[in-house]
């Protein structure tokens, strides 16, 4: 090598050294079910019951897509996808806060 690569090097930055290093893994922190307060406790006796996980509501964006999405399939039935979510996306930034759909 030559000594103007060595300087070059030796000029370089920390962050620019460490960058050619592999990244480590996150510590996997272990499960510890006892560390749960005493109000996850219900729902994880629910999960562990039913097997299943707990449905949280929807949200008002996933509400107003699934009617619009609807009502657009039923006008235009050969109307992609696609075409439907970005037109759903544009009339909900449009709407008002409290305006109801």
């Amino acid at each position: 090598t030559s000594d103007l690569e060595l300087e070059e090097n030796s000029r370089a930055s920390p962050k620019a050294k460490q960058s050619n290093r592999e990244p480590q893994p996150a510590p996997v922190a272990e499960f510890n079910p006892n560390a749960f307060p005493a109000y996850y406790e219900s729902a994880l006796d629910k999960m562990k019951q039913t097997g299943k996980r707990p449905i949280h509501p929807l949200s008002g964006f996933c509400l107003f897509s699934q009617q619009r999405r609807a009502e657009m399939k039923a006008v235009q039935p050969d109307l992609h996808q696609r075409i439907i979510l970005a037109r759903i996306k544009k009339e909900w930034k449009e709407l008002e806060d409290k305006e109801t759909y």
